[in-house]
Order: C-alpha cells, then structure tokens, then sequence
C-alpha cells in the first residue's frame, strides 16, 4: 500500500511562540571570532541510547512507555549520537496486517521513537510532535528485518524538523520516509501527557474528503470529548495494494 499522512497536532504547544532563526549576520559574527557551535554533552548520547534501547523493552501495562515496547520491539540500537539514531529490527506477527505486511501504524510509531531519540541525542530532552507526515513506498513481511535511520535536519528556536528513512536490511529498498517538525514540551510535561492527560475521552471523526482515479483523500479529526477541543487532524491519501472480486466475479479496489 503506498499512502501518505500528514498529521498536525493542536493542543499541547503554541507555535506563535516560536522565536526566529538565528539570522545570518550573527552567524558570521560567532565564525569570524572563531566560534563554533560546542559538540553536545556525552550524556545525551548516552542518554537517548538507554531511552531507545528501553523503548523496545516489553513493559507490563502499567508502565506509561508500554506503548513503545510494541513497535520497538526487540529493537537493536547501532547509533544514538550527533542528532542521529538508528536501530533495526524485525517485524514481528503481532504488527502485521492480514497479508502479512508490517502494519503502517506500526510503522508510524516506530518512526516516531527513533526522531525523539535523534533529537535527545543533541537536546537532552524529549519532545512533542506538531506536525508528522510519512509515506510509504513498499511493504515489509513478517520476520523481515528493517533499518530505521532518523537525523536532525533543522532547528528554529524551540522547532526542530528530524527526518527518518526505514529500509529493508538487505536489500536496502525503501518501505517508508516520515517528516517531523517538533517542539519543546512544557515545563514539567513530557510526551505522553502532552497531547491528552492519561484517561481523558477523546472522540475521532474520520470522513472521505475527495477521490482521484485510484486515490483517496481521507481526513480525521480527534478532538477532547468534554470540552471538543482540537487535539490533532489527520489527512491520509491512499491507494488499494490488490483488487478484490465483485460480487459478479469481476474486481475492484479494496476502496
């Protein structure tokens, strides 16, 4: 299946209180007098290694970050360093759909993980997502093993833009591309309680927007259940990967 999502999260940052990007005067400034930007701390490598490496540790219900264990699981972390993190992993049958494909959500999250801890690796903190957009190329089966390869790409002020590609290990063909713009949480939340406090109703609208040919555009939007604060809105183009038979024994998309 090739789709692409784009996600834009609301609740949990204000972006209006961005502050802009270090112009370049004062860059040329710091290069003329010979300074450049200090290598960050070691233990934020060493940091967001143990935070991806715990990721894909199994956790009984009750830890807040059982979440991760599923699509990390059994991760293997290579790098963590330099706004860089990279693990691998195989896919497992429990993150399969019902061809045997690694699951897209599954996909998602993983790449999620693996930008949070790029950026670790260079800010020593956690960070929440506002925008998420990731597309897929080509399907992962069970048992096959995939590379996750996020990097740090831009910073402006508290925003920070990380990319990750996800391969198949052997060959190296590409299964998916996510693109992150993240923010600093607030003071004293971390990112699971960013968006949502734990328990909290949310409702989710998902709705078909458009058709082209082959593609669908859908969108989705959560919102709190209590007050009907925006929380997140999704859009989703997707295409059928097989066609199914009609009813008359000809085919169709499985849209």
């Amino acid at each position: 299946m090739c789709q692409t999502d784009g996600v834009v999260f609301l609740s949990q940052s204000n972006p209006s209180t961005r502050r802009p990007p270090r112009s370049p005067a004062k860059n040329q400034s710091r290069a003329r007098m010979g300074g450049s930007p200090a290598p960050p701390p070691a233990w934020m490598a060493t940091g967001a290694r143990k935070w991806l490496e715990e990721a894909g540790v199994a956790f009984d219900g009750s830890d807040r970050r059982a979440f991760n264990a599923l699509p990390l699981a059994g991760a293997r972390v290579s790098l963590a360093e330099g706004g860089r993190a990279v693990c691998s992993l195989r896919v497992p049958a429990q993150l399969t759909d019902a061809e045997g494909n690694w699951h897209p959500g599954a996909i998602a999250a993983a790449a999620d993980d693996v930008c949070a801890a790029a950026i670790m690796s260079v800010e020593g903190i956690i960070k929440v997502s506002v925008h998420y957009d990731i597309s897929y190329f080509s399907p992962a089966k069970l048992h096959e093993e995939v590379e996750l390869d996020g990097r740090v790409v831009e910073q402006k002020g508290k925003m920070t833009a990380v990319t990750v590609e996800i391969r198949k290990k052997d060959s190296g063909e590409l299964v998916a591309i996510g693109r992150q713009w993240i923010h600093q949480a607030k003071e004293g939340s971390s990112k699971q309680q960013a968006v949502t406090l734990n328990q909290e109703e949310v409702e989710m609208d998902g709705r078909v927007a458009h058709r082209k040919g082959k593609m669908t555009a859908a969108v989705v939007e959560v919102r709190r259940k209590a007050s009907g604060e925006l929380v997140a809105i999704g859009r989703q183009w997707m295409t059928s990967t097989r066609a199914r038979p009609e009813k008359n024994g000809g085919s169709r998309s499985k849209l």
